[in-house]
């Protein structure tokens, strides 16, 4: 018995560490960092450069630390369970269903026991999900058409804005899907056996060849589900990075290149969001959290149109070029969100740049 009770106390005087070690690094991301200008010679906030990354919230050591030495230990451990229970249950329903890709109702049961595994998750977190009612069909006639048709039903590819973690579980719950994501993501433990099991598929920025792999995989994948040749559902985060919500940078070409209609979701910031900031610690900020929320709205499918081509052909050379940027113009006109041009690498500059305290100008 007594050896139970001091591997439980050292346990919790472990956890206590880590959470500090966790509110230490979360923290540097609050701070206020400035460097001098190399043109103007002026000092310049880091925070204000990158506006588009600094998280909107809010962080609080106590309930951290207090949240955190009740929750932590236990709901790591659950998800950690659920979380590789997930992909096992799944690869047991593919060998049942072998034509699972091509079968809407098998693929359905798959969908469901991954529906069931990701609501565990969801009660052990004290996780709610709202859905949003937006206003669009004025933005929708302006960039597509007076005539546009909203009830339209087939589309290739599901789109997403992107702020965090936590909008990719709840698309994984909502739809079943599977995402394009990095490959760091690919390695994280549980999830991303999780999602690689589901369907998704993983990019390596550094890698010429993975890129392109990329693309060649969304285009074929996006015409099967398009044509009904697969239903195998499939998101992809156009902007390619995060934001803090308030802002939305431009798209790739990865969701247009193919013209065929996409189905827009999109998510807001609310109070009890975990946003992006060091990708560990953020996932401890999870499960410390007294209690975790998302909202997001699933909008109407969006169909080029040549309405839409001819009177923004000036938003690009390419069709898929105007298709993208009239997409982002509407993101940004329904969601309220500022356009801008962070991109990844930005990111990985800005999280470097808040946890050592420095700035290299490049």
């Amino acid at each position: 018995m007594s050896l139970i009770l001091s591997i439980i106390k050292y346990y919790y005087i472990l956890n206590f560490i880590h959470l500090n070690l966790a509110y230490y690094v979360l923290r540097k991301y609050y701070r206020k960092i400035t460097y001098k200008e190399k043109e103007t010679g002026k000092e310049i906030s880091v925070q204000e450069k990158y506006a588009p990354l600094v998280p909107p919230d809010s962080l609080n050591y106590f309930s951290f630390i207090f949240f955190g030495m009740i929750f932590c230990p236990l709901r790591g451990v659950f998800f950690l369970i659920i979380f590789y229970a997930l992909p096992l249950n799944v690869k047991i329903l593919k060998l049942i269903y072998k034509n699972h890709e091509k079968n809407e109702s098998q693929r359905k049961k798959i969908e469901r026991a991954a529906s069931f595994w990701i609501n565990l998750y969801f009660i052990i977190n004290n996780f709610s999900v709202i859905k949003l009612k937006l206003d669009y069909k004025d933005i929708y006639r302006k960039y597509l058409g007076e005539d546009y048709d909203f009830d339209q039903k087939d589309f290739a590819l599901y789109i997403s804005n992107h702020i965090g973690y936590l909008e990719i579980i709840t698309y994984m719950r909502e739809y079943g899907l599977g995402l394009l994501i990095t490959y760091e993501l690919s390695r994280a433990p549980g999830l991303g056996k999780s999602m690689l099991t589901l369907g998704s598929f993983f990019i390596n920025r550094d890698d010429e060849k993975s890129r392109a792999s990329a693309l060649k995989i969304l285009e074929k994948r996006a015409n099967e589900f398009y044509n009904k040749k697969s239903f195998v559902k499939t998101l992809i985060f156009p902007e390619g990075t995060t934001t803090n919500g308030k802002y939305i940078t431009e798209f790739k070409k990865g969701a247009f290149i193919s013209l065929l209609p996409v189905k827009p979701l999109m998510v807001k910031p609310c109070e009890g969001f975990v946003f992006q900031t060091n990708r560990y610690f953020s996932f401890i900020r999870t499960l410390a959290s007294l209690k975790l929320k998302v909202q997001f709205a699933e909008l109407p499918i969006i169909k080029p149109t040549e309405y839409m081509f001819e009177k923004y052909k000036d938003l690009g050379k390419e069709k898929w070029q105007i298709y993208a940027n009239v997409v982002n113009k509407m993101y940004a006109e329904i969601g309220g969100f500022k356009q801008c041009n962070i991109r990844f690498r930005d990111r990985v500059l800005y999280q470097k740049i808040s946890e050592d305290g420095y700035f290299k100008d490049e």
